[in-house]
């Protein structure tokens, strides 16, 4: 069986590499990356109502989030693939097929639940949960796998590896903050540069993964 152990990397390198690959087409990127984030924040398909303590939905809600996590997906794996040196255009966005998007949806769902019960605990085995499963959307929808072996696989690909990924995971989120900060702006550039990193670390581990 494959295993990853005692990984190391450098998240500065990465970050400037996707920062120059993402100054080669800058204006794509804003708009590939932000509008799909802007879209999943507005039509959250789940309201909360704190009189009556329950949630509610609505339909149209619910049909806008499913499209743009559709988008999240693709965009994932334009991503992956701009990362690996391949050029990406708006048609990009329709290449994901529909039994890949379905295990996307599968994917990400059994996530946050296993990630919400580890929470449960003291917090800590969520973030550990959450640091061995970092790969499973980037697996699915690159290698075409099913959640159940993305979980697998990833699992494998991240032993050893949970300190260095949750640093990682602070210095992008820092990084999301303080371009927040810098009157939102900054966060046009933030989000593509952080979105193309993460994919480049994907590749990173995933060559490592098949090399052993």
């Amino acid at each position: 069986m494959k295993t990853m152990i005692n990984n190391t990397f450098s998240i500065s390198q990465i970050l400037d590499l996707s920062w120059q690959r993402f100054k080669q087409k800058p204006v794509f990127w804003v708009i590939i990356i932000c509008v799909p984030a802007i879209i999943l924040n507005i039509f959250s398909p789940f309201e909360f109502d704190p009189d009556n303590m329950s949630f509610s939905t609505s339909g149209t809600k619910s049909a806008v989030f499913v499209f743009g996590t559709y988008l999240s997906a693709a965009i994932v794996g334009m991503s992956i693939n701009y990362m690996r040196g391949n050029d990406e255009d708006f048609l990009s966005l329709l290449r994901l097929s529909l039994p890949v998007f379905i295990q996307y949806l599968l994917g990400n769902l059994f996530v946050a639940i296993l990630v919400f019960f580890g929470c449960i605990f003291f917090i800590i085995p969520g973030i550990y949960i959450a640091m061995r499963l970092f790969f499973v959307q980037y697996l699915i929808v690159d290698k075409k796998q099913s959640f159940i072996d993305a979980i697998k696989t990833s699992w494998l690909m991240t032993k050893g590896n949970v300190l260095p990924l949750f640093l990682y995971l602070l210095t992008t989120v820092g990084i999301v903050i303080v371009s927040v900060l810098c009157l939102v702006i900054g966060l046009f550039i933030a989000l593509p540069i952080v979105s193309l990193a993460t994919a480049y670390l994907y590749i990173y581990f995933d060559n490592l993964y098949k090399s052993n």
